[in-house]
């Protein structure tokens, strides 16, 4: 039974490649490289805090068609579920697109861009969701443990998500 094949990974681990999926380009591999960087500083920048994460993978296809996986993070804290979800690099205006939505409605909360190698995040948080029409209103910020800190904590404070 053929379950797929075996690939080196930078760290010196082996990854097994899922079947249907290929060697990644260079920009996919750079960018699945940079969302696990977000994914340890969310995960970091939460710990030894009430909130529960769950890592999970995400197929995608690179500029070739090839598919390939990248993480995705589900966040809860109490009754306040979010997905951070990867949507793809070379994104116009930016090397890479990552959402933060809250569940359900799977309303978008907040989106992190990269530029030039540096990750900013987009947020409507901390001012009342009702007070941003538009997301070209949205507060931006680089990404740091501080931003990830308050940008989730004002959102579990505001958002209302549906039951």
């Amino acid at each position: 039974m053929l379950t797929g094949c075996l690939r080196a990974v930078d760290n010196g681990r082996v990854q097994e490649l899922v079947k249907g999926e290929f060697e990644m380009s260079d920009k996919s591999d750079a960018f699945a490289k940079q969302v696990d960087t977000v994914v340890r500083d969310f995960e970091a920048s939460l710990s030894g805090r009430d909130w529960s994460m769950r890592r999970d993978p995400k197929r995608m296809r690179d500029e070739i068609g090839n598919v390939y996986s990248v993480l995705s993070l589900t966040l809860i804290e109490g009754p306040v579920r979010l997905l951070l979800d990867p949507n793809g690099y070379d994104i116009p205006g930016a090397d890479g697109v990552m959402d933060l939505y809250l569940l359900p409605p799977y309303d978008p909360v907040a989106t992190l861009d990269l530029e030039d190698g540096e990750w900013f995040i987009h947020s409507p948080f901390p001012v009342a969701l009702d007070a941003i029409d538009n997301p070209t209103k949205w507060t931006r910020s680089c990404l740091t443990k501080d931003s990830i800190s308050s940008t989730l904590g004002s959102i579990v404070e505001h958002a209302v998500p549906s039951v």
